[in-house]
């Protein structure tokens, strides 16, 4: 009897080993599910975030209102720009951005040769379209005998949209200062604007030599 009871005592034992196994194989695998599930999560999280900042770095440079595409360009690589020759006052030449080509200089229909690099038309066009480069405080327009520019400061502080007009066009050309001080242009006002600068022919760039100090 003592033997029977004591065999019985093992089986019961042995069962209870068993399902303690069991209870901690579930267990395992639960958190070895649970592991798996949050490194999945973790992977996923990484990856969005990666690809978001590789779309971010397609940007563009905003100036003066008006935008001009940076290097970056387009998905893929970077985009070539177009230059095109432009003769100084020297008469001699340099290669600058291709800025009649850039998607935001218009011609001026009524005036063959005359480019607007910024400003608006004083009309709108047969196809109900009014261009404008948002560019309030001064124009630029170029002319294609002579390849020359006229900066027009419409705005006061004079000073600041004559910066502001430097800056455009520098970008707009992608050239140095020094080399925007030998460009053929005028730069001035009207006497709408400023009755005292409005009679000066050329008030310069204010970084080149006999620029006109401005108010």
């Amino acid at each position: 009897m003592i033997v029977r009871l004591r065999i019985d005592d093992a089986l019961k034992s042995l069962i209870k080993s068993y399902t303690t196994l069991e209870h901690m194989k579930d267990s395992f695998y639960w958190i070895a599910g649970s592991v798996l599930l949050v490194l999945v999560v973790v992977i996923v999280i990484g990856a969005y975030l990666f690809l978001g900042q590789s779309q971010s770095t397609n940007t563009e440079e905003f100036t003066g209102g008006t935008y001009f595409p940076v290097s970056g360009g387009q998905q893929g690589g970077p985009v070539e720009t177009k230059m095109r020759s432009q003769t100084l006052a020297t008469g001699e030449s340099i290669m600058v951005n291709d800025f009649l080509a850039n998607g935001i200089t218009f011609e001026d229909p009524a005036n063959k040769g005359s480019y607007f690099l910024a400003g608006k038309l004083d009309y709108c066009l047969e196809d109900g379209t009014c261009p404008d480069t948002n560019t309030p405080s001064f124009s630029i327009l170029y002319l294609e005998v002579g390849q020359s520019f006229s900066i027009s400061l419409n705005e006061e502080p004079l000073s600041e949209s004559r910066e502001k007009a430097e800056q455009y066009l520098m970008t707009a050309l992608g050239i140095s200062p020094q080399e925007m001080c030998s460009l053929p242009y005028l730069l001035g006002t009207t006497v709408s604007v400023n009755e005292t600068y409005g009679s000066i022919t050329n008030l310069k760039f204010s970084f080149c030599e006999g620029a006109v100090r401005l108010p």
